[in-house]
């Protein structure tokens, strides 16, 4: 079933806050980058993970890069059953919108998602995931997300699924909060690989971590107060 976007707003004060949003694309200053920051152990996690195809411990690899964007051979799928109505289909569009804007559904998830922030004085590497394991309370003002002793795992495959929400609502709505969040969590990805990269001259291949975990940080992202505590994990 195709996914159409909500109508969301970046701002988070009203719970059915429907505010017309403006189409942005984000600018190339705002494309992820691979940017130096030092992991909980002090190892450089901002190494550079250019690897020329010489240096791949298997000659027989293929070369590195982005995966194909079309296959090799084709491939079709075949209609079972009877076809949705193009009235059908704009209803059941307009209910998930609705549905959407009710539950301020990408507000919900950008507030939610965290790893390092943006706000970091020190221009660490800022990114956001999924995480498990987690208790989230909130006292005076303050939100604080306590991770636990037995931590997360696979983060990558539940972020992924807000990621492709993200990507779909962001190419219908072109709204800064979806090109954010898409950002935010792309940026994930590459934090996973960067906390895989033991120094400048690691030339393994490109492999991402399940999960790692940075110091305890307090942070005023999204113009909250928040502490995230990693110290159980």
């Amino acid at each position: 079933m195709g996914i159409a976007a909500a109508c969301s707003s970046s701002d988070a004060s009203a719970p059915g806050n429907t505010g017309s949003i403006e189409p942005s694309r984000p600018s190339p200053d705002d494309e992820p980058r691979l940017g130096s920051a030092s992991d909980a152990s002090g190892s450089d996690i901002g190494a550079s993970l250019d690897v020329n195809a010489g240096d791949a411990v298997d000659a027989g690899m293929p070369p590195k890069g982005p995966p194909p964007i079309a296959l090799p051979f084709t491939y079709t799928r075949n209609d079972i059953g009877i076809p949705l109505t193009a009235q059908e289909l704009a209803t059941a569009t307009d209910e998930l919108i609705q549905l959407l804007k009710d539950t301020r559904y990408f507000d919900f998830v950008d507030e939610r998602m965290h790893g390092w922030p943006e706000t970091d004085p020190n221009h660490g590497f800022w990114y956001g995931h999924y995480w498990s394991g987690i208790s989230l309370t909130k006292s005076g003002g303050k939100v604080t997300y306590k991770h636990s002793h037995d931590g997360a795992d696979n983060v990558g495959l539940r972020t992924s699924q807000y990621l492709e929400g993200a990507c779909y609502g962001h190419l219908l709505w072109g709204a800064p909060l979806t090109a954010h969040l898409v950002q935010k969590m792309a940026r994930a990805y590459s934090a996973w690989i960067l906390a895989m990269v033991r120094s400048t001259n690691d030339t393994n291949p490109t492999l991402l971590a399940r999960s790692f975990y940075r110091p305890n940080v307090d942070s005023t992202e999204g113009g909250r107060d928040l502490t995230i505590d990693y110290s159980a994990s």
